[in-house]
């Protein structure tokens, strides 16, 4: 007799739909991360350019939050200024969130002018 006996198939069979499964596992966990990593980056280059903006229009209030939507994907931002150990010194934080992912969050250091 020539050929597999039907037990032969059956495991080959099993073998092989196990590796399918494992790897469809783990397709499925590649892409929830490249989505994550994809929130992330937009994430930073919306706060950087919130940073940019604020450095350049001399933003000074505390407190600020809005929203904004970057390729179809919204997020809620908030800033917050906070002192540091130099007076003039002030930490200026934007935070991003996104329901379900996680926060991101820049920063910069300003100058504040002495007042007269």
């Amino acid at each position: 007799m020539k050929g597999f006996t039907l037990l032969e198939m059956l495991l080959a069979l099993s073998i092989a739909s196990t590796a399918l499964v494992v790897m469809l596992a783990r397709l499925g966990a590649s892409a929830d991360l490249l989505q994550n990593f994809e929130t992330q980056l937009i994430g930073m280059e919306t706060a950087i350019d919130l940073l940019e903006r604020e450095r350049l229009e001399a933003i000074k209030k505390e407190g600020q939050t809005g929203r904004v939507s970057v390729q179809d994907i919204e997020m809620t931002w908030q800033s917050k200024i906070t002192a540091t150990e130099f007076e003039q010194v002030k930490r200026h934080d934007y935070i991003l969130s996104r329901d379900g992912e996680a926060d991101v969050e820049l920063f910069l250091y300003r100058v504040e002018k002495a007042q007269p």
